[in-house]
């Protein structure tokens, strides 16, 4: 195992360029989250209305919805919306239990 390092500037900015460069990583990010608020906000609504599915949220609504991941996704992708802000969350009906 190696030590972990903060990068330089000039390094975050090359890893960060095929995804096009730093500011738009940024604007990823900052839609990501707005579009995670949404669904965390509107989770009761979004549950009655696509009960035990995955829903992709892009541009805050609901732009894709399916039974499995995989289906989501082709769907988001088939909507034009980019993935790269987009929210996918899961709307169980049941309670999840978490065991920590």
């Amino acid at each position: 195992m190696t030590d972990a390092r903060i990068l330089s500037e000039a390094e975050a900015a090359a890893n960060l360029e095929p995804f096009g460069g730093v500011e738009a990583v940024l604007e990823s990010l900052r839609r990501f989250g707005e579009n995670e608020e949404y669904f965390e906000a509107h989770r009761d609504g979004l549950t009655a209305a696509y009960p035990d599915e995955w829903v992709c949220i892009a541009e805050r609504r609901v732009v894709a919805h399916a039974g499995s991941p995989e289906e989501a996704l082709r769907l988001l992708d088939e909507s034009g919306e980019p993935r790269d802000a987009a929210f996918m969350g899961h709307l169980p009906i049941e309670p999840v239990a978490w065991l920590l």
